[in-house]
């Protein structure tokens, strides 16, 4: 790959990137989330960035180095009628460990609605992946974020 940033989470977005590959190694050591995506965001303060703008990058490969999984989550959710009175409420439901490739196994053409660093602490990342109807939230942490991507294509429209 011709770019690589390395420990620069806040310098990508990945907000509506699709999932072309998401990998865990993770019961052995060293442990690895790598993923590729498609429709991810370099942003202009990025290392790497040459053009001081935010850009799309053609296939961006992002691999957490020593992650561990803290969390994954299916999302609960709230059912209102048109009175705004609730209806149905379904708590937030951890997902056990035995069903993780067969669920990473479904991220592969989901899209990220969320990824970044919440509450700004170091080494820690989550992602927010819509499957179908459903929502899951990876946490994990990690010892190093290595991204690597060949090319830049458009810049990134804000209205």
């Amino acid at each position: 790959m011709r770019y690589q940033c390395v420990n620069e989470p806040e310098t990508i977005s990945l907000h509506d990137a699709e999932i072309q590959k998401f990998e865990y190694q993770g019961q052995g050591q060293p442990a690895a989330l790598t993923m590729e995506l498609t429709g991810a965001v370099v942003k202009a303060e990025n290392s790497q960035n040459e053009y001081y703008t935010d850009k799309y990058v053609d296939l961006m490969q992002i691999q957490f180095r020593n992650a561990v999984l803290e969390t994954v989550l299916l999302e609960g959710h709230k059912y209102y009628d048109a009175n705004d009175k609730l209806l149905e409420q379904v708590p937030d439901a951890e997902v056990e460990p035995e069903r993780y490739a067969e669920l990473f196994r479904k991220f592969v053409h989901a899209y990220i609605f969320y990824g970044g660093n919440p509450d700004g602490e170091e080494k820690l990342y989550q992602m927010i992946i819509d499957v179908e109807e459903d929502s899951y939230v990876v946490s994990l942490r990690y010892e190093k974020l290595v991204v690597r991507w060949e090319r830049f294509l458009n810049k990134v429209q804000t209205i």
